[in-house]
Formats: structure tokens, sequence, C-alpha cells
């Protein structure tokens, strides 16, 4: 039986889980990151735990892999970057030995973490040549890439806002703080402070084929505030953030809500309290631009060269 192979999942891969579910693992590529390590660490603990096989059919292997592939996509709704670093690591193949299941697992996961170092790297590198002309940033919520990418480009001063409810523009602030001047507001202040800047640099969960780009919720109304004041924005992503299979998609299918408790923890009829993690932005907008890993590019030339670099990786 296939079913027999799936083995209890490992205390500390659910703590990571844990973690990744109640957003103590904070920003896209962390989550993308810790998520396909444990991932990884515990696939190759199920294998070596198998008793009895030597050799196990594409069938059996592809159950182990998806059963637990399901589970960690189902901690977080919009993660595609953490979708497609765990599809990355899937073989394929008609019979193989568990040895050298292990063994391509491990080739793979590799490659992997050679990716996530040169990213870093080679989006830092296109950051600095494209917004070092920018002495005014403004970011919100909370990506190490931004970070990176903001501090490579040397600012005079960086505008943040707290990001509500879990304030994750605390983390961006305090990070900023040890290398620039940051001036630090609420949320509701951000109309105010998008005229006053040069840029506005933001991270990217999650970039659909049909050049939507989604992130933290304020996202929607910086770009329109920066665009009525044509202040050009720049979304920082690795390509593995573009959501195959993505087009024509609903809003509900799309977008996450948290619980309403991280907003106000209040129990009372006719109150309805709401708290979307993520909102939508039309890609399309002229003063909108990607820096990937691959260079600076607009949002429908990205997905073309994201989406490539996706498929191949897969085959």
């Amino acid at each position: 039986m296939v079913r027999k192979l799936f083995f209890k999942i490992s205390n500390v891969t659910k703590k990571v889980m844990e973690d990744i579910k109640n957003v103590k693992i904070q920003g896209a590529e962390s989550i993308a990151f810790k998520g396909s390590e444990a991932f990884y660490s515990e696939l190759k603990k199920q294998l070596n735990n198998i008793k009895g096989k030597s050799r196990l059919s594409y069938k059996e292997y592809s159950f182990l892999f998806d059963s637990l592939k399901q589970k960690f996509l189902s901690l977080r709704k919009t993660e595609p970057h953490l979708e497609n670093n765990i599809l990355f690591l899937k073989d394929s193949f008609e019979r193989k030995e568990v040895k050298k299941i292990i063994f391509d697992l491990e080739e793979k996961f590799k490659i992997l973490k050679e990716h996530k170092k040169t990213v870093y790297e080679k989006i830092a590198f296109f950051s600095e040549k494209e917004l070092k002309k920018f002495n005014v940033f403004y970011t919100h919520c909370h990506s190490s890439m931004v970070v990176k990418a903001i501090l490579s480009s040397n600012p005079k001063v960086v505008y943040n806002t707290e990001t509500r409810p879990l304030f994750q523009g605390r983390k961006t602030a305090l990070e900023l703080s040890d290398k620039v001047l940051v001036k630090h507001f609420v949320d509701s202040y951000f109309s105010s402070i998008i005229p006053k800047v040069d840029v506005v640099v933001l991270g990217t969960d999650e970039i659909t084929e049909d050049f939507r780009i989604i992130n933290k919720v304020g996202t929607k109304s910086i770009v329109l505030i920066a665009e009525k004041y044509n202040v050009p924005v720049y979304f920082v992503t690795d390509s593995f953030k573009l959501k195959l299979n993505s087009k024509n998609k609903s809003e509900e299918e799309l977008l996450e809500f948290r619980s309403p408790e991280e907003v106000w923890n209040v129990n009372k009829k006719n109150l309805k309290v709401f708290n979307p993690a993520f909102e939508i932005v039309d890609g399309n907008k002229k003063n909108i631009k990607i820096i990937c890993e691959e260079g600076v590019f607009s949002v429908k030339k990205f997905v073309s060269i994201a989406k490539k670099k996706i498929l191949e990786n897969k085959n």
C-alpha cells in the first residue's frame, strides 16, 4: 500500500509549520526558504524511515511528496514562492532506489540554497544600478529583499509605515536604521508621505500570469497615490514568486483573510471585523517596474521571463 509510506511528521517540522501559519516567520522570502528547508528535511526523514522497500515507483514517491506538499501549502494562501521551491525539489522517474532519490533530493536542495544566496546578490546589483539616482525612499511592510535593495542604493532617508495589525514595518525600520535615517509613521499617514519621496520600493508576495501584483494590504492605495504624484514604484521580487495557472482567478481565490482577533478581539452583535492580509494591484500601470534577479522589467516582461525560468526548473 502506498499510504503506508507516510509517517508522522516530526515535532521540529511541526514547529516550523506552526510558525509559518501564525506569522511568527514573516516575509515571503523567509517563509519560502525556511518552509522549503523544513519540507526538504522532513521528506528526507520520511524516505530514510521507509522499511522493507529498496525501490519506489513514481506513484509511491508522488503520494509521499504530494501529501507532504499539501500540508505545507495549506499553511498560507498567498505563498507561490514556497510552492515553486517545493515543486523544484520534486524528481521524475519510473522506478528508483530510495538511496538515489535521497541523493537527487540533496543535490536539488543544494541548487535551491545557491539560488537563495545568489538571488539576493543579483537583486542588490540591479537595485543599486536602478535606484542610486533617488535620495528619498518610501517602503511598507517587511521584506528582506527590499531592505537589501534599499541599502544597496545608499539613500539619504527612508520613510516607512508600521503595517498594522502585526507591525511588520517596525522590523523594516529597525533593520534599515542600522545604516540609514528612517522616519517611521502610522499607516494612515502614507498619503501625506508619498508626495515627499523620490521613489516607492515594495516587496512582492505574488505576481499572477495576467499581470496582477499581490502584496500587503495598503499597497493598492500606495500605488494609486504614487501614480497621482508621478512617483515611480518598484516591486522587488524573486522570479519564483510568479504564480502559475493564475489567470482570471478571483480575489476570493487569490487573497488571504486572517483572524479578526489580530485586529480587534471583540464579540458584539452587528459588529464584524475583517482582516485582509493582501491586496491586488494592476501591474499594467506605467509607474510600476519589477526588480528581480534577472534585471529590471515591466510586469508583462517579468511574467514572460519568470514563467520560462520556473518551467525549465520543473523539467
